[in-house]
């Protein structure tokens, strides 16, 4: 959501003849261009640390000597990529605009210097006045001088995440992973259960569960996106939770499917099968936390 903006005012600085022309007359252009850098600078160290997991997975899967999925690991670089690619067509777009100002200074500095060494005392005279006009022309710079420092502090700070993910991920025990996602899958489980007692709609209440355990999966590392089936998504569910019956968890995947890619309504029937299987998910949750799977045909 936020790529479409940043790519609009990159148009527009490219589409500019001056950079003069995009910012508020009492900021300075050089805190704009500042203020600019350092959004896309936070953005890309938000979007590093909001996907630390999956990106230690993908740099962990790039020294496999087997990949399992290329298409995933490229995907999340392919993310990361964009960012560092935009904050570079950013620099060189705004930096035209300063570049042309600092020549023009550079210029009356120029000749200043050569009416000096020639002692044209009155050239010299006439020289500075645009040099002071240059030189005083705008406020006062307030963000500009600290805005690299902020941006490359953010920046470390979200790779420092993603090398405290790489840490945990690789030292967290397979047991501890699974005993993780049993009880988010219990606490999801249950939760549903609950609300399809209190009479919530049947169709969202399915809906929510199906996105939760997503969440989860991915969370612990699984990818999981758009391209997966829902039961593609199921079987890495049972893979990973061996304590949940397959049969109530079909129930599911089968509930789920008719209620987000149709648009027949839910009834009283399906409600019970979804009761049932939440139930059945539940107690084999609770009662074997490393039970064998049960009801599976």
């Amino acid at each position: 959501m936020l790529l479409a903006p940043l790519l609009t005012a990159a148009v527009l600085l490219a589409s500019s003849s001056s950079i003069e022309k995009l910012y508020v007359p009492s900021v300075s252009v050089e805190d704009v261009v500042a203020a600019f850098y350092l959004t896309l600078s936070l953005l890309l160290a938000i979007g590093i640390v909001s996907m630390r997991h999956e990106l230690a997975e993908a740099i962990r899967e790039l020294f496999r000597r087997e990949p399992q999925e290329g298409r995933g690991r490229r995907a999340s670089f392919f993310w990361l990529l964009v960012n560092v690619v935009l904050l570079v067509v950013a620099y060189f777009l705004t930096a035209r605009g300063l570049e042309e100002r600092r020549r023009e200074i550079f210029g009356v500095l120029g000749q200043v210097a050569n009416a000096t060494r020639l002692e044209n005392t009155t050239q010299a005279v006439t020289t500075q006045g645009p040099l002071q006009a240059l030189l005083a022309d705008g406020p006062r710079q307030v963000l500009a001088p600290y805005a690299p420092f902020a941006a490359l502090a953010a920046v470390l700070l979200a790779l420092l995440s993603l090398v405290l993910a790489m840490l945990e991920r690789g030292s967290s025990p397979p047991g501890r992973e699974e005993d993780a996602l049993r009880e988010s899958f219990l606490r999801e489980a249950s939760a549903a259960l609950e609300s399809l007692r209190v009479d919530a709609d049947t169709r969202r209440v399915i809906v929510e569960l199906y996105y939760s355990l997503c969440k989860e999966l991915r969370r612990h590392g699984v990818r999981v996106s758009a391209e997966n089936t829902a039961r593609e998504i199921m079987r890495e569910a049972l893979r990973l939770l061996p304590d949940v019956p397959q049969e109530p968890l079909e129930a599911l995947t089968h509930l789920f499917e008719k209620a987000a890619y149709s648009d027949h309504p839910l009834h009283d029937e399906d409600r019970g099968t979804a009761e049932q299987a939440l139930t059945q998910i539940v107690s084999s949750l609770e009662g074997s936390p490393r039970g064998g799977r049960s009801g599976e045909g």
